[in-house]
């Protein structure tokens, strides 16, 4: 029995090996089984053959040595970029609850976009925390910086669509296209009007309200245009691969 066991043990380490030395060196989802099939971890990587190859070159870093021991397969999704790999970890992770898989350890450092349902007036904002009622979050995502980009492109949109407008007129018009008491508060609407006149996408120029207030209006460059329809067809491609996930019900 020893002598079966100790054959067994080295014949799935063999096949273990051969798996992760044909990995892909790209951005994507890993799901490791066990001997009865079952996902027992789900993780996500920059590149997939360096983070499984990590698993078992340093266990008490990377997992633990009962995960590993207890491979007995490992299954691959690669995807066009990280954002999409946590997406896809996140699908995964709620659909198989692997129990080596207590909680996204992390997860108070990935950045949400959050609107305040329990205002007055709700706010959409950037924040790391998702724990307050009457909320409603949105993400998480892999960058800070996509959040902020987020953000920029919901006010790129809004000019795309009304024309120039001052930065009251933008969130007026917010206001209105959400059909309900909806703002970005000062904190989130002038800075995403800085970063995107400093990106090209807007430009800004100063004239007279129609209260003769001095303001700063701002309009789409065709550049921002631009910008807005390649993130679009990136949200909807994000967007088609994890329906095509929940569809195949990997």
């Amino acid at each position: 029995m020893a002598i079966e066991a100790e054959a067994a043990q080295q014949d799935r380490a063999g096949r273990l090996a051969e798996q992760r030395r044909g990995l892909p060196d790209s951005p994507g989802v890993y799901l490791f089984r066990d001997s009865r099939g079952r996902v027992i971890y789900v993780g996500k990587a920059k590149s997939l053959r360096k983070r499984v190859a990590s698993h078992f070159s340093n266990p008490t870093l990377y997992g633990t040595t009962a995960l590993t021991d207890e491979v007995d397969h490992i299954e691959t999704l690669v995807v066009a970029t990280e954002a999409e790999a946590l997406l896809t970890e996140q699908t995964f992770i709620k659909q198989y609850k692997p129990r080596f898989n207590i909680r996204l350890r992390d997860d108070k450092s990935y950045p949400y976009i959050a609107i305040s349902l329990d205002e007055d007036f709700p706010r959409v904002y950037f924040t790391r925390e998702r724990h307050r009622r009457n909320r409603a979050y949105f993400g998480p995502y892999s960058s800070a910086k996509r959040v902020r980009g987020t953000l920029d492109l919901l006010v790129l949109q809004t000019l795309n669509t009304i024309g120039p407008q001052h930065a009251y007129g933008v969130a007026a018009r917010l206001e209105q296209a959400a059909g309900s008491s909806f703002r970005l508060n000062q904190g989130t609407l002038y800075p995403a009007l800085v970063r995107l006149e400093q990106k090209g996408c807007i430009k800004g120029s100063w004239g007279t309200t129609e209260n003769n207030r001095e303001a700063r209006f701002y309009a789409i460059t065709k550049a921002g245009t631009r910008a807005l329809a390649e993130q679009i067809a990136r949200w909807e491609r994000s967007a088609g691969l994890v329906n095509r996930l929940l569809a195949e019900g990997r």
